[in-house]
This record gives C-alpha cells, structure tokens and sequence, in this order.
C-alpha cells in the first residue's frame, strides 16, 4: 500500500511532505521556478 511505504517523500514521523507522480528530475525543475499566475496575493 503507497500510505505505508518507505521513501525520501516521507518523514520520519510519518507524514508525506512531497508527492509527485514523475521522477525527481522533473519535480525538481517543476518547482524551480514558481509560476507567480499561479498564486492569488493580498
């Protein structure tokens, strides 16, 4: 089951802190740079 796995996205305490359903390349030039239209401010 994928809630009691074992992997970097989870901390030690349990709780899931990234969840992406690509590879780590692409998630990390996914959120390089944040997409400022994709944001509601004020």
């Amino acid at each position: 089951m994928w809630a009691q796995c074992r992997s970097w996205y989870r901390m030690e305490g349990g709780r899931i802190v990234a969840l992406f359903p690509g590879f780590t390349a692409e998630y990390v030039k996914a959120v390089k740079t944040p997409d400022p239209k994709a944001y509601q401010l004020g």
